[in-house]
Parts: structure tokens; sequence; C-alpha cells
């Protein structure tokens, strides 16, 4: 029998807030290494990306992460 390794996946979630309100419509990348100086986004090139946004409630998930470890970049 063929057994197929599936890594493991999951999501991340968090919630902007200043002055103890919600944040909308923040923009947030994450990848492996974003890069402090870019073109177009922080995590342009990279291998893996997930690209959100906060909701306006200032909620955001990002889904379908494999297990590993990321930074944020936050515009």
């Amino acid at each position: 029998p063929t057994t197929l390794n599936k890594a493991a996946v999951g999501s991340v979630k968090g919630k902007f807030i200043k002055a103890g309100a919600g944040v909308a419509d923040v923009d947030i990348e994450l990848c492996p290494e974003p890069k402090m100086v870019f073109r177009e986004t922080p995590c342009e090139g990279a291998a893996f990306v997930r690209k959100g946004k906060s909701g306006a409630d200032g909620n955001w998930e990002l889904g379908d992460v494999p297990a590993g470890g990321y930074r944020f970049a936050v515009k």
C-alpha cells in the first residue's frame, strides 16, 4: 500500500487594535522572511506566501498555512 505523507496545515488569526478599537483594511502578508526593502510586496519572490486584510472589526485569518516558521509584514 502507498502512504501519502501530507504536511500539517492550519490557520493563523489575530486582531489589529488601535486605542482599544479594531482597525479595518490592514494589509498583512505571511512568509518565511519578509524583506525590509522591496518593490511590490515584502514577501515578493518567497516560495510560500499568504496575504490577507483585516475586516471591519480588525479581525483577520490566513488559512492553509503549512507547519513551519513564518514572519508577518503589516502595512
